[in-house]
């Protein structure tokens, strides 16, 4: 009963010092953040590299180019790590940033389930790193849905993961171009390894496609044969007119999408093995 009333009482202190934390306004960081000193003082030099990420999301670079320059000019995260889109995205919609204080806590949902919860509850007594308007900004173009190039676990580009970098060996990846003066974009193939070159992906994609039919077709062609030909033809055992009907069928499910360049290659090697 002694224990139960102590911790009681301890959770009650922490809610109430949470309360008048958030309502002072004062910082309360577990751990130092990024562009930060845990007292709210700016740390320079991320604090810039902070504002000027804002400066070329908006303008369209893209936050695997940022993090790449950030990682080579050695602005690692406050743990030490290097960044990658995921985790710079993370940082640029905290809205510490723009000097707004925000409290969260765990709520349990009908199922059973606990979630997280943040809201914002103000201006903080700390200076701001970028203005709210340009924050709110960001918050948008990063949530447009016409920005989510993810598969969810499904294979969406033909040729990703596939294709290879003519000048870096690297392999492709798809990317989204930057809006032209109509303000459209289209979908793209990029170097993995250094951006070295882009490709417009949905032109590429239907070369790919035909000349995979157009080899599926070579497969299936009859060849002019003479007499000996025909005869040595007929002799062919059944085992390699299976894999001939194999690599067809390869050929086409890889033209379709079904499967991907390494399949397909794996595929036909033990055709060509039978």
């Amino acid at each position: 009963m002694v224990a139960r009333n102590e911790t009681e009482m301890r959770v009650e202190r922490q809610v109430l010092g949470h309360q008048r934390r958030r309502e002072s306004g004062r910082p309360f960081w577990s751990t130092r953040p990024f562009g930060f000193e845990r007292d709210g003082r700016h740390r320079a030099a991320e604090a810039e590299a902070l504002r000027q990420a804002y400066r070329d999301v908006l303008t369209g670079v893209s936050l695997w180019s940022i993090a790449k320059d950030w990682n080579t000019r050695g602005l690692l995260s406050p743990h030490g790590n290097e960044w990658r889109s995921s985790n710079l995205r993370g940082v640029l919609l905290k809205p510490r940033n723009a000097g707004i204080q925000t409290y969260s806590q765990w709520v349990e949902k009908p199922d059973g389930k606990r979630v997280r919860l943040t809201e914002e509850t103000g201006a903080g007594n700390w200076d701001a790193i970028v203005s709210e308007g340009m924050f709110r900004a960001l918050v948008r173009y990063l949530s447009d849905p016409e920005r989510n190039t993810g598969g969810g676990g499904k294979r969406k580009a033909l040729l990703s993961g596939v294709v290879r970098c003519s000048k870096c060996q690297a392999v492709a990846t798809q990317g989204w171009s930057k809006k032209n003066a109509a303000g459209e974009r289209y979908r793209i193939y990029t170097c993995s390894g250094g951006r070295c070159i882009t490709c417009p992906a949905d032109a590429l994609d239907s070369f790919v496609v035909r000349k995979v039919i157009d080899k599926a077709e070579e497969w299936n062609a009859a060849p002019a044969t003479d007499n000996a030909d025909e005869e040595r033809e007929a002799e062919l055992p059944a085992e390699e007119t299976a894999a001939s009907e194999r690599r067809t069928a390869l050929a086409e499910m890889f033209a379709v999408g079904d499967i991907d360049g390494s399949t397909l290659r794996t595929g036909i090697a033990r055709c060509d093995a039978t």
